[in-house]
């Protein structure tokens, strides 16, 4: 679904420019041209089934006839690594089949095709009818042709939509292909009828080679008077019909008789290549005539249509062989009024037509430091400006590109101009400079000084720039201009445990290599006094007390001990009860698991409530390490002696020693075993 020729080939380009254009057609021979087919899964229409593209194809190709311009048209082929059809010949381009819509291909031979060419303009023209079936995105069509990466390449995007999805989508892909996507700038074209077409591609290529672009649409018996002014070197004349049917006669007669038709035919294809409803159905049919012109005088052509079987769609282009000429000094100085001198220039001789001036909105300009400069005409088709180079701190290259263009053209000339700083003389007040002594302490202090550049001459609007040399460790400077005669030098240090002191060198320079005139170089004189040694290493000392403090934190944690887990305890009011009673892991009590600072503990009041402190609690059992506990709180605590089941109190040693599995404790009216 587009057109762009691309030709694999490998030639060497040529050291001059050659005459005339490298035009290259991309044309669109997929099936959902002439056929109904599918976007999204859903029926679309035939976006060209009376073959527009194929006939705009035909008649860029009949402009070439008898020219210098060379026109290559290239299709889509098969599959997507196939070599896309190319052909240079019109039978060719009617008999091309339908097949897929495969971009890449056509793109990268007609950029092969664009690089090999040694011509003066390079048009690509692109008719489609939609999204490419081998990019996902315009991202990718960008990856293998940025118009922005090929400013010598104009670009015109046909599209041919019969459905308003596919156009859509197909839009985002043509606005990307070209220079200017606005509407109105023309290098995008939705079309839909022959008028659409001749409009199209007439404006597009007229506006390719700098050369004026008219239509209109004549009826069968009439005619048409075309003015042709001077300085037009060649007339072209494109006939299409505007409605499929019987061929038409028109003919061309100019100031010296009648025209000689360059190229005609049909857009009819032969049956093999679409339904017989698309090739066996009335064909549109063209004319096309080009003929040179006595560019010394006006003149009157006439095109007339004698016979025809309906409306004549017609496009008339003008070929003016205008370059643009910029005169400007090779060097200048910044800071100073430079004049501008440019021209149009007809065949090596200065263009000189005020009509020419008045119309189309016409204007010229110099455009140089993203600046654009309008120019004047000042008679005689000499237009001039002023410019006014911003000052600059070193020799500075620049580029000046003046700029013709009105409604249908566009010319464009540049130069190199080197941009000089404007003169100037530095010179210092002091000898020597002195800072005081530099505070070596926290926070960090900063002292500064001012270097007095009041001798110096015409440094007011100069950029200067300042450095510092011998400079000890330690001791940070700088300096920076804080008016347009003064320099001032500052010194800090974070921290000194010794007394420094020592000289710097100051060096301030304008642009440009240094020399005795733009450069100035100073000594100063510093002193830093000793920090003292507990400000000096305070570094060290917070680094000691962070680290004791996470040593601290951390043991914390880890040193108290746990139960071990499979530790139980089964609590009751009485000793059948305990029986009874369900036991609890201690790790899963309140205060059952060590804390910061703090071993695991379970501690009980006297309800059998288990606390998590033991300031209430009657009984508190601690774990120790290695697995082993101990009681920490149960003044009273009896034990069941199992070989004579008496109770009988805890001895003091027995509270060190901790639980003992499966023994019944009482304290009070409280009973608990352990186990595990």
């Amino acid at each position: 679904m587009s057109l762009l020729p691309s030709l694999l080939i490998s030639l060497t380009v040529a050291a001059t420019p050659q005459a005339g254009s490298e035009i290259v057609v991309i044309l669109d021979n997929s099936g959902s041209m002439v056929s109904e087919s599918r976007f999204n899964d859903q029926p679309v229409p035939a976006n060209d089934p009376e073959r527009l593209a194929v006939l705009g194809a035909l008649v860029v190709d009949a402009l070439d006839e008898g020219s210098d311009d060379q026109v290559t048209v290239i299709g889509f082929g098969d599959h997507a690594r196939d070599r896309p059809p190319s052909t240079l010949t019109q039978p060719d381009i009617r008999a091309w089949p339908y097949q897929q819509t495969y971009f890449r291909a056509p793109l990268e031979q007609a950029l092969a095709l664009f690089e090999a060419s040694g011509r003066e303009t390079k048009v690509l023209i692109f008719f489609t009818d939609g999204v490419p079936s081998d990019m996902e995105t315009p991202a990718e069509l960008l990856a293998v042709f940025d118009p922005a990466e090929h400013p010598e390449i104009d670009v015109l995007a046909v599209g041919l939509f019969n459905d308003d999805r596919v156009r859509e989508a197909g839009t985002l892909y043509l606005q990307a292909l070209v220079h200017d996507p606005a509407p109105g700038a023309g290098d995008f074209q939705e079309v839909g009828s022959p008028a659409e077409i001749v409009s199209a591609f007439t404006g597009g290529y007229a506006r390719a080679i700098g050369s004026r672009a008219d239509t209109y649409t004549l009826g069968p018996g009439k005619s048409q008077t075309i003015r042709v002014g001077k300085y037009v070197s060649e007339v072209m004349v494109i006939a299409v019909s505007g409605k499929p049917g019987d061929p038409f006669i028109a003919r061309l007669e100019g100031p010296d008789g009648s025209v000689e038709v360059a190229g005609e035919g049909d857009n009819g294809c032969p049956p093999s290549v679409a339904p017989p409803d698309v090739c066996g159905g009335k064909r549109r049919h063209y004319r096309v005539f080009r003929s040179a012109n006595d560019t010394s005088r006006r003149s009157t052509w006439t095109l007339a249509l004698p016979s025809a079987p309906g409306d004549v769609e017609v496009g008339v282009i003008l070929r003016y062989d205008l370059t643009a000429e910029l005169t400007v000094d090779a060097g200048v100085e910044s800071g100073t009024v430079v004049p501008l001198e440019a021209r149009l220039l007809f065949r090596g001789q200065t263009f000189d037509d005020t009509e020419f001036f008045d119309a189309d909105g016409f204007a010229a300009a110099v455009e140089v430091e993203g600046e654009r400069i309008p120019l004047e005409h000042a008679g005689g088709g000499v237009f001039r400006g002023e410019w006014t180079p911003a000052v600059r701190a070193a020799d500075e290259t620049v580029s000046a590109e003046v700029v013709f263009a009105n409604n249908w053209m566009r010319k464009v000339q540049g130069s190199r101009v080197v941009v000089r700083p404007p003169p100037y003389e530095l010179r210092a007040a002091q000898d020597r400079l002195l800072l005081d002594p530099v505070p070596s302490r926290w926070p960090r202090d900063e002292l500064c000084t001012a270097l007095d550049l009041s001798p110096s001459r015409d440094i007011e609007d100069v950029e200067l720039s300042c450095e510092v040399s011998d400079l000890p460790l330690g001791v940070r400077f700088r300096c920076e201009r804080t008016d347009p005669t003064t320099v001032t030098v500052c010194a800090s240090t974070a921290r000194w445990c010794c007394r420094r002191d020592g000289e710097i060198q100051v060096s301030v320079q304008g642009p440009g290599a240094p020399t005795p005139r733009t450069a100035v170089t100073v000594p100063a004189s510093y002193v830093v006094p000793g920090a003292g040694f507990l400000l000096c290493h305070w570094l060290i000392w917070l680094l000691i007390a962070a680290t004791l403090f996470a040593i601290w934190f951390v043991y914390g944690w880890i040193k108290p001990s746990n139960f071990e887990g499979t530790v139980a305890v089964a609590i009751a009011g009485s000793e059948r009860g305990l029986r009874r009673a369900a036991e609890q892991l201690l790790r899963e009590l309140p205060g059952g698991k060590r804390g910061f600072y703090r071993n695991a503990r379970l501690c009980l009041n006297g309800a059998g409530d288990v606390l998590r402190k033991p300031g209430k609690a009657i009984l508190v059992i601690e774990a120790g390490p290695g697995g082993r506990t101990r009681f920490a709180k149960g003044s009273g605590l009896e034990v069941r002696d199992r070989r004579t089941r008496k109770w009988k109190a805890l001895e003091s040693d027995d509270f060190a020693e901790g639980y003992s599995p499966g023994v019944n404790y009482r304290l009070g009216d409280l009973y608990v075993k352990f186990s595990g």
